[in-house]
């Protein structure tokens, strides 16, 4: 047996607020769900794998406790210009660093504090794969070069030599 993710509830004291974060990251609109307790939510297309997330405040008011981390990728364009363009939404950086597969990945914290992941495009991973193939051939080949980084004050002499 198996089962789709349909929907993600995060929690916020300002679930109106944070549901305008999410909806700018993933340029969708909020609506109002239906219901005896309507609250905010973003819907995606009919067919992906995950078609809504939730916003509410907490139960007892506790923030606290960590959650459920998102992970989302750029359709298109850099990590960078994603953490970028989610900076200047209100994300925070929390931490940069390769994930198990060897490429970057950024952990972020929306303006509530719930933690999501960026990873590269899809285009940017390919280019990245043939990077990785590419200094594979060198180093088989024996033709890879190093590269030596020299601080500026080392090179005008100020340095030790």
């Amino acid at each position: 047996m198996s089962v789709e993710l349909t929907h993600l509830t995060l929690y916020s004291d300002d679930p109106v607020s944070l549901a305008r974060f999410w909806a700018a990251v993933f340029a969708k609109a909020v609506t109002q769900d239906q219901g005896p307790a309507p609250r905010p939510r973003v819907v995606f297309e009919e067919g992906r794998r995950l078609e809504a997330l939730y916003f509410e405040r907490p139960k007892g008011g506790n923030l606290s406790g960590g959650g459920p981390a998102l992970g989302i990728q750029p359709e298109r364009g850099t990590l960078a210009e994603e953490v970028a363009r989610l900076m200047g939404l209100g994300a925070l950086i929390l931490v940069e660093e390769k994930g198990l597969d060897g490429l970057p990945k950024v952990t972020m914290s929306d303006p509530d504090g719930n933690q999501f992941v960026v990873v590269p495009s899809k285009e940017e991973q390919i280019d990245w794969e043939r990077v990785r193939e590419a200094e594979g051939k060198e180093l088989a080949s024996g033709t890879a070069t190093a590269v030596i980084l020299v601080p500026d004050n080392e090179r005008s002499g100020n340095g030790a030599a």
